[in-house]
């Protein structure tokens, strides 16, 4: 059982980003995540697909100095995309980390978060429970310094079978009180289980991850809701990350399936040059 504060996780998360022309960019938020020895970067499908392999992410380094990374510095291509594994359901995307000894000492030591954090069942988080977000909205939290921004909210349901808003597809999910921003798509939701009213200090069970963001759903007088991707899915698709880890570190077969999960033949997909 472990107990992480806000400032504890704020080192645990990256911002992504893309350049796009002319002169803006596309931003999301991306988590450090560990299953023994193995490093993860978790975020939304729909953000990981606008990400190219020229680019990287930007983190906090020492006096909250940013940090850029290559996406080559941590992982293998085998062609001209990063290797990303999707779930075939919902909204997240999952890269297997492979740094450099010295990459990871200089930049990577204590800021990943085990798996077993995050919620492994089929259940959402009670509408009492204070959830709280740290992410990147807007890429704020970025410049001569880097800090990202938190956010408190409870959930206003159960799961629900809702579209996707980037693909239409049907996914569930959880739908927050307050409203999401672009830039914290990705970013994880958590229950801190520590909870202050006043001098008074109380804790629960441990800190607790129980998804995260999708995006919003809005209508026409302006009314939006924030929509969680739940925490299962990713230990769904760790284990399917890790089944395929072979793969995704020696170059595949050009005319097997991607690893990725879309269906189409690598030499088409990850593996097109």
């Amino acid at each position: 059982m472990s107990f992480y504060t806000r400032d504890e996780l704020a080192p645990t998360v990256v911002l992504l980003c893309q350049a796009v022309s002319p002169g803006g960019q596309e931003v999301g938020t991306g988590n450090l995540i560990t299953n023994g020895s193995r490093l993860f970067l978790v975020t939304a499908e729909h953000v990981a697909k606008k990400m190219k392999s020229s680019g990287g992410f930007i983190m906090s380094g020492l006096n909250d100095q940013p940090v850029s990374i290559r996406w080559s510095q941590v992982t293998k291509f085998h062609g001209d995309s990063i290797p990303w594994v999707f779930h075939e359901e919902a909204d997240l995307a999952v890269l297997l980390m492979n740094p450099s000894q010295d990459l990871f000492e200089q930049h990577f030591q204590k800021r990943f978060v085990p798996l077993e954090t995050y919620h492994a069942e089929n259940s959402p988080p009670s509408r009492d429970t204070v959830l709280t977000s740290v992410g990147f909205p807007l890429g704020l939290g970025i410049g001569e310094l880097i800090s990202p921004l938190t956010f408190q909210s409870r959930a206003s349901s159960g799961f629900l079978t809702l579209r996707r808003a980037d693909n239409d597809q049907t996914s569930t999910f959880f739908v927050l009180e307050n409203p999401s921003i672009g830039g914290y798509s990705g970013c994880a939701i958590y229950d801190l289980s520590v909870h202050k009213l006043g001098a008074v200090t109380t804790t629960g069970d441990g800190t607790m991850g129980y998804g995260f963001m999708h995006g919003t759903v809005s209508d026409d007088t302006g009314g939006k809701l924030a929509l969680v991707t739940p925490s299962h899915y990713l230990h769904q698709l760790i284990d399917l990350c890790l089944a395929r880890e072979e793969t995704l570190l020696t170059p595949p077969n050009r005319n097997a399936d991607c690893y990725c999960g879309s269906g189409e033949k690598f030499k088409n997909c990850h593996g097109k040059v």
